[in-house]
């Protein structure tokens, strides 16, 4: 299953709307209370943006996860930098939602991060949903 997701998030805020980056450099510097309620607003994204997800159950059997990252602009970008906050706040979302029992590598065999372009138009990142036990 191919699943899109967001590399920013809108916060709501009193004195306007902000656009929150997702990636390591923000995660480090924000507040607990303002990751948690990112976390949040994600996983309610992800879920409304992909409605098949919620039919999605793999629970009795392994994944692997491959992540496709389009960025944004040409300014370069640290992949692992971005894709590993996706990656979190996507795997504690199917654990919240009990699509996977654990986000542990018994349940997750495999993570491949890739960058696959510009997409000035719609940045974001695909996800690929593999069944991981017929992953080599």
């Amino acid at each position: 299953m191919l699943i899109t997701l967001p590399i920013t998030i809108t916060l709501p805020r009193k004195k306007g709307d902000k656009q929150v980056p997702l990636n390591l450099n923000w995660y480090r510097n924000a507040h607990h209370i303002t990751k948690n309620n990112i976390k949040q607003l994600f996983k309610e994204r992800v879920y409304l943006d992909n409605p098949l997800l919620k039919k999605l159950v793999v629970s009795a059997y392994p994944i692997a996860l491959r992540y496709d990252l389009y960025w944004s602009s040409n300014r370069q970008v640290d992949v692992a930098n971005v894709l590993s906050i996706v990656d979190k706040f996507f795997c504690d979302a199917l654990v919240e939602e009990g699509v996977l029992k654990d986000d542990s590598f018994k349940y997750i065999t495999r993570l491949t991060y890739n960058f696959k372009g510009i997409d000035k138009e719609n940045p974001r990142v695909e996800v690929l949903v593999e069944n991981g036990s017929k992953v080599g």
